[in-house]
């Protein structure tokens, strides 16, 4: 007998999203994951070859890709895991996130961020500059 997926009553939850309550794999990710780490509302994962890959919510830039696709055909859906974008020539060691924030390790000791870091009254906003 297939188990059926139970549809959450809250309010917080975006429309034909659920909660999982026993692991499940997630689809389209079929790279070999080395490490994973999750913020409020994201997750990072590397590979085995450097490469990082996000999906979640994007609303501070956490994913670190273009996930509106009305402003960019190239975009891609924020819940469906991707490469992160800039890191193509760089191998990544570790990622770490906070809750708006990930954090990305080169093997040549760089460290590479996206998204927003909040502490009480302080905001620490990764900008291109």
């Amino acid at each position: 007998m297939a188990k059926k997926r139970i549809l959450t009553k809250d309010p917080n939850l975006r429309e034909n999203e659920t909660d999982v309550k026993f692991p499940r794999q997630v689809n389209n990710l079929v790279d070999h994951i080395v490490q994973f780490c999750c913020g409020s509302q994201h997750v990072a994962a590397l590979n085995k070859d450097g490469k990082v890959i996000t999906w979640g919510n994007n609303d501070e830039g956490a994913l670190g890709r273009v996930t509106e696709s009305d402003e960019n055909p190239d975009a891609s859906d924020e819940k469906v895991p991707a490469y992160a974008q800039g890191l193509d020539d760089i191998v990544i060691v570790k990622v770490v996130c906070g809750s708006n924030i990930t954090l990305a390790l080169s093997d040549e000791g760089q460290l590479y961020a996206t998204g927003t870091f909040r502490v009480c009254r302080y905001l620490f906003k990764i900008t291109q500059d």
